[in-house]
């Protein structure tokens, strides 16, 4: 598995969500099944480190939802 940082925009604000790479894409999620979303990427890679997570990238690509 490959885990990089996403950055998304949603309503007029930008986050940050981990995204995983293999067979079946997919984005992190906490123990209860949510997504952890972050304010800035330095929050997202405290919490890659915490759970063990090596980003391979560090410039995220920005996914824009807005529609």
């Amino acid at each position: 598995m490959k885990y990089f940082p996403l950055r998304y925009r949603l309503h007029a604000e930008k986050r940050y969500l981990i995204w995983i790479s293999n067979e079946k894409d997919s984005v992190a999620v906490d123990p209860q099944g949510f997504v952890p979303s972050f304010p800035s990427l330095g929050l997202l890679r405290q919490h890659a480190g915490l759970n063990h997570y090596t980003l391979e990238s560090d410039e995220p690509r920005l996914l824009d939802l807005t529609g």
